[in-house]
């Protein structure tokens, strides 16, 4: 077995900068289409958070991404059960950002009136978009993470194996 940290340590001017310059694109990809570095933070850490409960801590094993882009989809569903337990707050989004939290809480209410988000009745901060901004994140930026994540995968595995 490879042991993956000895190997970036090895690799670590090979493999670092190509990781960085993904994180720069990557951000910069985000902000085009959310509108500012704010607001993408916090609407990566809802994106991030709708994933979670709505594929990732399923019990249906949901592994490809047909799977979890169907699942992301349902969990707008009006009956959707995904959200029941499952709340993020506003003091949440502000501790995993480190944005204070009145900045956190204006941001989500203009997001909410851009139609990326929504606050439910008990608090929680929902991905809601409208149907043009979920497709900016499911088609304009996930098809931007995957065609920069691609190569870095392809190198770091090279230079690990």
């Amino acid at each position: 077995m490879v042991d993956i940290g000895s190997s970036i340590d090895k690799n670590f001017t090979s493999i670092w900068p190509e990781w960085l310059m993904l994180m720069i694109l990557r951000t910069r990809k985000i902000n085009e289409v959310v509108g500012n570095p704010v607001d993408a933070i916090i609407v990566q850490v809802v994106c991030w958070h709708h994933l979670l409960v709505t594929s990732v801590e399923q019990d249906n094993d949901v592994q490809t991404f047909d799977e979890a882009i169907y699942n992301w989809h349902q969990g707008f569903s009006a009956g959707s059960s995904y959200r029941r337990d499952k709340k993020l707050t506003i003091t949440a989004i502000s501790l995993s950002t480190a944005i204070p939290f009145e900045t956190v809480r204006r941001r989500v209410k203009k997001l909410c009136d851009g139609g990326w988000l929504s606050i439910a009745d008990n608090g929680g901060v929902n991905y809601s978009p409208t149907n043009e901004n979920n497709e900016k994140i499911v088609n304009d930026i996930y098809m931007e993470e995957r065609r920069l994540l691609t190569p870095f995968l392809k190198r770091v595995v090279k230079l690990t194996s």
